[in-house]
């Protein structure tokens, strides 16, 4: 038998709930003996927003007294990280992938978010996913970094060529 917590996890990480899902919750939620490792779950699983919204609506009255205020309290830092993450995203693709007339896709993150989630917010995510072509990269690279951002992985990344070029052709 699964773990009462992780089996209430699953079924509150849908966006919709059945009434099935409804009843398996009502019997689900009395059997769980640790909502802080709960909580931290749902977090990690960048499911919390979607977890809180739904026991927040439906079973407020039902989960330990000051747990439903911690889910709230951690759903709206991960919200405010999104919007942190989404403006990034608009920064980047205004002011280096357009100015160097780049072709990109942007996947994941914010993009799935707005085509999947009724309410965006809900779709956690820790960095922008953007695709481009190997031969555009060190292009991207340098004129990024010549222009306030930082690298992250290398950290020793340098604008010159020749780093960029390695970092296109050597880094993931």
């Amino acid at each position: 038998m699964a773990d009462p917590s992780f089996q209430l996890l699953l079924l509150l990480s849908r966006l919709e709930l059945t009434q099935e899902h409804i009843r398996a919750v009502d019997e689900l939620i009395p059997r769980v003996e640790d909502w802080d490792s709960f909580t931290r779950q749902a977090s990690d699983r960048f499911v919390l927003p979607i977890v809180h919204s739904h026991l927040s609506r439906r079973w407020r009255d039902r989960i330990p007294e000051p747990y439903i205020d911690v889910m709230k309290h951690y759903t709206l830092r991960a919200l405010q990280h999104n919007l942190n993450i989404s403006a990034e995203f608009k920064h980047i693709v205004r002011d280096v992938l357009s100015p160097l007339k780049i072709p990109h896709l942007c996947f994941k993150g914010p993009s799935l978010a707005y085509q999947y989630y009724p309410e965006p917010a809900q779709r956690l995510c820790r960095d922008v996913d953007i695709l481009v072509t190997r031969k555009d990269l060190p292009k991207l690279l340098q004129y990024a970094l010549k222009n306030g951002y930082r690298a992250h992985d290398p950290k020793a990344l340098t604008a010159s060529e020749e780093s960029v070029e390695f970092a296109a052709n050597h880094q993931k």
